[in-house]
């Protein structure tokens, strides 16, 4: 088999003396590489975060793997010791894990003499890492359906995967890929921390660390089975999707820790950075968090179409012997009736919908949990507020969006009775997707889409904004590549931009049934109606869901409604609490004279 590349601990460099035929490049990588390791006192903490931020070494020891060959001399003598697995002299194992660890030196596993959960010779701290690798495996590969990762034969000593426990700095663990088997597949084995007590006071359960860690570095071994080379974009090495797939995999697997929010703010500080974006230097914390902040578009893609979204991307993935996550995905959002364009545009709608204007319901369901600082909000120069002026004009912005990345211009309404006229001009060298956002806490939310002309320029009337709070402009970059683009904007406040008085009566005395969402769905799907009536009077209303053979399956109201808007939800199940099987179903709203069906896909 062509050997990939493997990593390992080695104890003997500190002191070394940097030599001066090391480039800048060279000496920052082995400074980081032996700060992996502990071995690197002086280089500076990864983060100023009131508690270290759960760092996966992966991406580090993967760029030392691609960058290697076009290394000096002299860094390739420093860093190949690094290059081959750890040796340590016990082993414990399970039916599909063998745990590599020791009891004594710098390694030695946590509390190295406590064995009495069971009394077996073995230290509790290990059999407690087996039993949670068990459960992450169990969840990962025989409940999600994820292939396992590929046997490295004898390596370890049997056909078992390997886990190493050892003395780590600040970082949980990491995934090392090894042999090509066959390609672009690619077998590995993990290193996680021989001692997680100086982050447990962090955490709610001492062993969280460890279990979101196995989640995390297990899902990367699952990567690197179906597709090694997804690591590798066109513009160089960039891991960018394995880590938003690996963190997303911690909160579907570990619900309750929810690691995933101390990232957050690193992506919607900076929406403008592209969705690609990634770096290695964590002098510059904006990017090099920003991968694993990014893991919220694993949690848009999965919550918009289904948990298995993922698993079919990694499978499309592995059709190609190189980089292809942007096309893969395309290619299975467009058996969901979407594309990868449609998709990031409404992505982009959806990071505004987080803490205090969450709607759980319709957006991120645990967008409420996302802290003050991981929402979008206005920055200087990109809002305004028609209060005392009437006219809004940006020629330029001072964070213009990179390729999949967006910004976000805040307008606030007067409170007197007017809309606003909202231009658009955009860098016609890209292809930009204009969302707006009427808000207004408590209120339904108003969503729509500027259309623009070859130019990328367009225009868009927002009726009756001040019924808004805010209106927000959400222009966001579909390019692939490249970038930044910059944009002109502008907004009039017209107090005559009102909706007409035949729209105003359809509005009290019309009847409305929306599409059902998401669709296709598979926990749960809401639909929003509005029931009315002249005389202002509660209506009798039934909301009932049918099978394509006419049948019917759930009754989801059967009541007086208040005239206004209301919204159902179905979970997939029937009348009698038992889940339908996958298909077409029909929804039928009926109140008074009123009747309208409409159809919607459940998927398992």
């Amino acid at each position: 088999m062509k050997r990939l590349f493997i990593f390992v601990l080695i104890f003997t460099l500190f002191g070394f003396a940097y030599g001066d035929d090391l480039t800048e490049y060279e000496k920052d990588l082995i400074q980081g590489v032996k700060g992996l390791f502990g071995e690197d006192v002086s280089r500076a903490k990864i983060t100023t975060e009131p508690f270290p931020l759960p760092i996966c070494g992966t991406p580090l020891l993967g760029e030392l793997e691609y960058k290697f060959e076009s290394l000096s001399p002299e860094a390739k003598k420093i860093l190949k010791p690094y290059l081959s697995r750890p040796s340590l002299p016990d082993t414990f194992g399970t039916s599909y894990f063998k745990i590599h660890y020791t009891t004594v030196g710098d390694s030695a596993v946590y509390q190295s003499g406590v064995d009495v959960d069971p009394v077996d010779g073995i230290p509790d701290y290990v059999n407690r890492c087996a039993e949670i690798l068990d459960s992450v495996k169990a969840f990962e590969i025989d409940s999600l359906g994820y292939q396992a990762p590929p046997s490295d034969g004898d390596s370890g000593g049997d056909s078992r995967y390997d886990i190493y426990l050892l003395k780590l700095d600040e970082y949980y663990g990491w995934c090392a890929p090894e042999s090509y088997s066959p390609y672009p597949k690619a077998t590995s084995y993990i290193v996680l921390r021989s001692d997680y007590s100086q982050f447990a006071g962090w955490y709610s359960d001492s062993l969280d660390p460890v279990r979101v860690t196995s989640a995390h570095e297990f899902f990367h071994a699952i990567q690197f089975g179906y597709d090694e080379t997804e690591r590798v974009l066109p513009s160089g090495y960039n891991p960018y999707w394995f880590e938003i797939s690996s963190v997303w995999m911690e909160d579907v697997a570990y619900d309750n820790i929810n690691d995933y929010l101390s990232y957050l703010r690193y992506f919607f500080g900076r929406p403008y950075l592209s969705l690609e974006t990634f770096s290695s230097n964590p002098s510059d914390p904006y990017r090099y968090y920003h991968c694993y902040a990014s893991c919220i578009w694993a949690m848009y893609l999965t919550e918009k179409y289904g948990i298995d979204i993922m698993k079919d991307i990694w499978t499309a993935c592995a059709k190609k012997d190189s980089s292809n996550v942007i096309p893969a995905t395309d290619s299975i959002l467009s058996l969901k009736g979407s594309s990868y364009d449609d998709a990031f545009r409404e992505f982009t709608v959806w990071n505004f919908f987080t803490n205090t204007r969450a709607i759980t319901s319709q957006f991120y369901s645990e967008g409420n949990l996302f802290n003050a600082n991981s929402k979008i909000n206005p920055v200087p120069g990109q809002f305004h507020d028609f209060s005392s002026l009437d006219t809004f004009y940006k020629s330029s912005v001072s964070y213009p969006p990179e390729h999949l990345g967006s910004n976000y211009v805040f307008l606030y309404p007067k409170a007197t009775q007017g809309g606003m006229r909202l231009h658009f001009y955009g860098n016609s060298s890209a292809n930009w997707r204009v969302s707006i956002i009427g808000y207004k806490a408590g209120q339904s939310v108003y969503i729509n889409e500027m259309t623009l002309d070859p130019d990328q320029n367009g225009t868009f009337e927002v009726k009756d904004a001040h019924l808004d709070s805010v209106v927000v402009m959400v222009p966001a970059v579909i390019n692939k590549s490249g970038g930044p683009w910059n944009f002109s904007c502008a907004a009039k406040w017209d107090p005559l931009l009102e909706v007409e008085e035949d729209e105003k009566k359809e509005e009290i005395e019309g009847f409305c049934l929306s599409q059902n969402y998401p669709n296709p769905f598979n926990s749960v799907t809401s639909i929003q109606y509005t029931v009315n009536s002249i005389q202002n009077q509660p209506i009798h209303t039934t909301f009932t869901i049918y099978n394509i053979l006419g049948q019917k399956v759930k009754t989801l109201v059967d009541q007086k409604k208040n005239p206004g808007n209301h919204t159902a939800f179905w979970d997939g199940k029937d009348d009698s609490g038992f889940e339908v099987s996958s298909g077409v179903y029909f929804y039928k709203l009926k109140a008074g004279d009123f009747e309208e069906v409409k159809r919607l896909v459940f998927l398992k």
